[in-house]
């Protein structure tokens, strides 16, 4: 039988299936809603590069974060914001990398930039970053080559420059930023080592060639190289965390030869005061590339005029002693040549000054009745007095200016004496016929020999070790062996001999006969006499010019002053004289010959190159004993009648000082150990002591 559904069943049906089926959706709808509860958002993005705040950066640098989605299988994409305002502005959306590249947006220099990325996940959950921000570098700017600089093929350079970016981070932190699991997260990829660039172009850059990496800040050494032209620069590119700020130098020109460089004088500078006659080291930089030579040059009236010095025998240095006269104006330039030309360099002015001269009475030593003469011993640096009243000889410490001792000599001791080479002083006794021979590092007494009559000059043969006696009142010479102290021969010479001087040249002694009209010249070796007849009377001085081998002689009452030929001992010439000529001397320096002309009170000053008279010189009353000084270049002149001692430069010829002494001084020496000079004073029984001390020192 057939069992027919009613209509009531079937509904009944019906709505269980629906609400089966309303059950299954809900319970799906359920399940993906606690799904999605379960679903962690990604951390915000860490570890920016360049670290906030950072300064220095290059133009279109790469940005880089990191950033993790703690969701295992998640995927995050981030959003970039950058610009120059705050809040910036989206530049990258929905991006994959963890970089991104600032070359369109990040383009000027000492520019602040702000930035930040937001990281989404794919279930659409996001996490903000905090805003960074940075500052680009200044701009590069090339200093050096300089524009229109000339640099020669093969030199070496030095590229220089200021700004562009800073040093990047030299690595990210070694640790990464911990999970929330606990797990590390490695640190994103370090950045290629930062770089600095350096490229040339020899046509105005069209083409740029690599010159190498730079590895000091600032700068670059290289060797120029070719090819030679008009149109050169270079470049410097450097590069930080990808940014890169460039500079280009000027053009500049590369040539085959070039002058040498700028010479900068370094010595002597504007406080510098050098001494005449001392040596300095002229200093200075530049005068290089290819130099041939470097010349030095001096000028004493600042630059009107200019004097060689000589050539320098290495770079930058030259030893020169320095001339005179004293000037504040003086300068000195350097001159270095090559092929291509001349560069010249000058010092600015300064001073050549005076060396320090005795020109001051330092001590004032009483010594005896009457000093007459007086020598300086080199050896012990001791002066001996004749004191010729006393019958003895005042030894004075040339150090403390002290008297030691006195010495008997016996009486009218009118000649002192000092043989160098066996340390001997000799002293002549006009009553008594004799000379004592004295030691002079002990002071003892060796010996006493006869000698002729009334001896009152002496002198000494430095190649045969001679000691010559002249002895007015009976016509000869006595000649002593300096080393025996025995009496080798008695040259007969001419009436009442006064005065002699020895020549090196021809190794001759030439005696001034006084009672007669002429000159006795003794051979040094066989100690033959020759006389030598004058046109004029009364020979009372005379001076050897060593470097023309002529001999001067002057005529006291005849106002004369022979000149006698070395070589063939004949008469060249006679130059007039003032009146009363006394007493002679020779400049070895300038080549002249001084004439103290007693009565006139004058000394005049002849070039003994051709004879002529320079000058006359005024000075005091009475000049009477002269002494020229090779270490300062100055004459001094003992003026009897004046009680002082005139100072006249040897360059100028003017009497630069008089200086008071005691009464009637009469004699001159001079120690050169100590820079003193000595005047023996007749009338007041005392020796003045001149030292350096009134004048400026440097």
């Amino acid at each position: 039988m057939v069992v027919r559904e009613t209509s009531e069943a079937r509904s009944t049906k019906s709505d269980v299936a629906g609400k089966l089926v309303l059950g299954v959706l809900a319970l799906a709808v359920a399940l993906v809603l606690t799904c999605r509860k379960w679903n962690a958002p990604p951390e915000a993005p860490w570890h920016p590069g360049p670290d906030s705040a950072a300064t220095g950066q290059g133009l279109g640098l790469v940005l880089s974060w990191q950033s993790h989605d703690p969701d295992e299988g998640d995927t995050v994409r981030f959003d970039v914001f950058l610009g120059t305002d705050s809040p910036p502005s989206l530049v990258g959306a929905s991006q994959a990398d963890t970089t991104f590249s600032t070359t369109d947006v990040v383009c000027s220099t000492e520019t602040q930039y702000y930035w930040r990325v937001i990281a989404r996940d794919n279930h659409g959950d996001s996490a903000v970053g905090p805003l960074w921000q940075f500052t680009t570098a200044a701009m590069l700017l090339v200093t050096a080559p300089e524009t229109g600089e000339r640099l020669m093929i093969y030199s070496l350079d030095t590229i220089t420059w200021t700004g562009g970016p800073t040093a990047a981070r030299a690595a990210l932190e070694a640790g990464g930023k911990p999970s929330a699991a606990g797990a590390t997260r490695s640190a994103s990829p370090l950045d290629a080592p930062d770089s600095t660039i350096v490229y040339r172009s020899t046509d105005d850059t069209a083409l740029w060639a690599r010159l190498g990496d730079a590895t000091v800040p600032g700068q670059y050494v290289w060797q120029v190289s070719g090819p030679a032209t008009e149109s050169a620069r270079v470049k410097v590119s450097v590069y930080a965390l990808g940014g890169t700020i460039t500079g280009t130098s000027g053009w500049f020109e590369v040539v085959d030869t070039l002058p040498p460089s700028a010479i900068d004088v370094t010595s002597p500078d504007s406080t510098s005061g050098w001494i005449i006659g001392s040596v300095h080291d002229v200093t200075w930089s530049g005068g290089i590339g290819g130099v041939d030579s470097s010349v030095i040059y001096f000028s004493a009236d600042n630059g009107a005029s200019w004097a060689r010095q000589g050539s320098a025998a290495a770079p930058g240095d030259f030893s020169w002693s320095v001339p005179g006269p004293a000037t504040d104006q003086a300068r000195i330039e350097v001159r270095a040549y090559n092929l291509s030309g001349m560069t010249t360099g000058s010092s600015g002015t300064f001073r050549i000054v005076e060396p320090p001269y005795p020109d001051t009475v330092v001590a004032t030593v009483a010594v005896g009745a009457n000093p007459r003469a007086l020598c300086w011993d080199a050896g012990d640096n001791r002066v001996f007095v004749s004191c010729y009243s006393d019958s003895a000889l005042a030894v004075v410490d040339g150090n403390s200016n002290a008297v030691l001792t006195s010495i008997g000599v016996g009486s009218f001791p009118s000649a002192v004496l000092w043989n160098p080479r066996d340390n001997k002083v000799y002293a002549t006794s006009e009553t008594r016929n004799t000379v004592t021979i004295i030691d002079g590092a002990t002071l003892a007494v060796i010996d006493t020999i006869s000698v002729g009559q009334k001896p009152v000059a002496m002198c000494w043969n430095r190649t045969n070790n001679k000691v010559y006696v002249a002895n007015k009142n009976d016509s000869s010479v006595t000649i002593v062996d300096g080393a025996t102290n025995q009496v080798v021969a008695t040259a007969a010479v001419g009436g009442s001999p006064t005065a002699l001087a020895w020549s090196p040249v021809n190794n001759t002694v030439y005696v001034a006969d006084f009672g007669t009209s002429r000159v006795t010249a003794i051979d040094g070796e066989d100690n033959t006499a020759t006389p030598i007849v004058l046109s004029f009377n009364y020979p009372c001085a005379v001076v050897v010019d060593t470097a023309d081998n002529e001999i001067y002689v002057a005529h006291q009452n005849d106002e004369r002053v022979s000149v006698i030929d070395g070589a063939s001992n004949n008469v060249m010439t006679s130059i007039p004289a003032g009146t009363q000529p006394w007493a002679l001397a020779w400049n070895g320096t300038q080549n002249r010959v001084y004439c103290a002309n007693s009565q006139a009170g004058t000394v005049i000053v002849i070039n003994a190159a051709n004879h002529s008279i320079i000058a006359d010189v005024p000075v005091a009353a009475q000049p009477r004993a002269l002494w020229w000084s090779e270490t300062t270049d100055k004459l001094y002149a003992a003026c009897y009648g004046g009680n002082s001692v005139a100072i006249i430069d040897g360059s100028s010829n003017a009497v630069l000082r008089t200086v008071t002494v005691g009464a009637k001084p009469s004699a001159l020496c001079w120690n050169s150990q100590a820079n003193k000079a000595y005047v023996a004073n007749y009338d007041d029984g005392t020796v003045s002591v001149l030292g350096a001390g009134a004048r400026e020192r440097r």
